[in-house]
């Protein structure tokens, strides 16, 4: 008799990585540290900006609506739940074979009991230059509270690894992601002498890279995970904010357009394959890196090879004037750059060896190809300056509708990436869009 897919063990990946799972790390927070997670605004007063008005009061509502609810109407100060962070190493695969990577659990805890977890809430953070960074993106600490053990898994390259990030190598850093769910299911049984009940499932959030790569998380998980994983995690619902799910397209409409805002990613994307796709861009050094950049931009470029943090605000740098559209913001640290200006003359040729090389890579890192089991909340603002909403969002959306799955689209008008990732934060966190329907 014949097997369903369900049943069928998968053989197309390698063998799951074998190591112990260690706490690293154990911190106590507060109930008002954890709102001040959610729905700070630091993104903004980080970069010498003030809060846009709307997004202050969403903010505030927000955080308002989420203290009434995790402490009852009348606000006690007895009933407010605290979290525990347990920073872990766990073993996954890396791009040069099984690697260390770390990442944080967050449990909650009223009255010194754990508020037992009925499922797992796994978030994909967005793009981050170092781990810091990213430690200051994961906002959904207070929904530990909502009997979740929630997740925030580091990227290689990011948190204790030290090897250069795999921006963009969307498909491993899936994988990575999805391996640190038996992790933190291990250490639940051992610290906490707690099993997730029976009919558990998981949530997988994502925005910006973290949408990419929290789509690639569920595509794993569905298609290439073994079958103990799998059903280990139970994949409940997906929820994506402005991802890039079709690279190829998003690189081939920079092109078509020649126009490209937040240049930093380009960098970060270029140094990412040569440090995940050594077998098709060959050796990261740095003047392998600088044959993709124009001799203008090739300063700009060094600063992300080099990680220094300058790279954020490269699009307003004076040295940079001569290659945007306009002066102009079209969001925070947002301006419309010539794609053509960052490129090199070889990069911008398609005949060329190191274009073909990119575009190999973008190609392979496509993890909008599958069809989910599962229901998938989209989310992103049509007039995103960053990731285009088309292809993209939309195109995933009509894919996906396509093949009967249950998909949402959630299309916003006149926000720019970074606020619009705000926004998605507060959607997920308020409105629970994680486990509810919301049109």
């Amino acid at each position: 008799m014949a097997c369903s897919d369900d049943e069928k063990e998968n053989t197309s990946s390698n063998s799951q990585p074998v190591g112990k799972v260690l706490i690293l790390n154990e911190m106590s927070v507060t109930l008002e540290e954890a709102l001040d997670e959610a729905y700070g605004d630091d993104l903004y007063s980080s970069n010498g900006s003030e809060t846009p008005d709307v997004l202050a009061q969403a903010q505030q509502e927000a955080r308002e609506q989420t203290l009434r609810e995790l402490t009852g109407a009348k606000g006690s100060k007895a009933s407010e739940p605290t979290f525990v962070k347990l920073t872990i190493q766990y073993p996954t695969v890396g791009a040069k074979g099984e690697v260390m990577l770390s990442g944080t659990i967050v449990l909650a805890m009223r009255d010194d009991e754990l508020i037992e977890p009925n499922d797992i809430f796994l978030s994909c953070h967005p793009t981050s230059m170092n781990s810091n960074m990213a430690e200051a993106q994961n906002t959904f600490t207070n929904r530990a509270a909502d009997n979740l053990m929630v997740l925030l898994p580091d990227y290689e390259g990011l948190g204790i690894n030290r090897d250069p990030q795999t921006y963009l190598c969307q498909k491993l850093i899936g994988r990575q992601c999805a391996d640190m769910i038996p992790a933190a299911i291990q250490v639940l049984k051992e610290k906490y002498n707690y099993e997730m009940p029976k009919g558990y499932g998981t949530y997988i959030v994502g925005y910006s890279q973290g949408g990419g790569n929290a789509m690639a998380t569920a595509r794993y998980l569905q298609e290439e995970a073994p079958a103990s994983l799998r059903q280990m995690a139970n994949v409940k619902k997906l929820c994506c904010g402005g991802g890039p799910y079709d690279p190829m397209a998003t690189f081939q409409h920079w092109v078509t357009k020649d126009t490209c805002s937040m240049s930093m990613v380009l960098p970060m994307v270029v140094k990412g394959f040569f440090a995940g796709h050594s077998d098709i861009m060959g050796q990261l050094t740095q003047d392998n890196f600088l044959t993709y950049f124009s001799e203008i931009y090739m300063p700009y470029a060094l600063n992300v090879f080099n990680g220094n943090m300058s790279a954020m605000a490269a699009d307003g740098s004076e040295g940079l004037a001569s290659i945007r559209w306009s002066n102009s913001m079209v969001g925070l640290m947002q301006y419309p750059m010539k794609f053509s200006g960052i490129m090199s003359e070889a990069c911008a040729d398609p005949n060329s060896d190191i274009r073909k090389r990119m575009e190999q890579c973008l190609r392979y890192e496509i993890v909008n190809d599958w069809v989910p089991r599962h229901p998938v909340a989209l989310y992103q603002s049509s007039t995103d300056p960053v990731i285009p909403y088309n292809p993209n969002t939309q195109s995933t959306y009509d894919k996906f509708q396509a093949a009967g799955v249950d998909v949402t689209l959630a299309k916003l008008e006149g926000l720019d990436h970074l606020v619009a990732q705000l926004m998605w934060s507060i959607r997920i966190n308020t409105m629970k869009e994680y486990k509810n329907r919301i049109q």
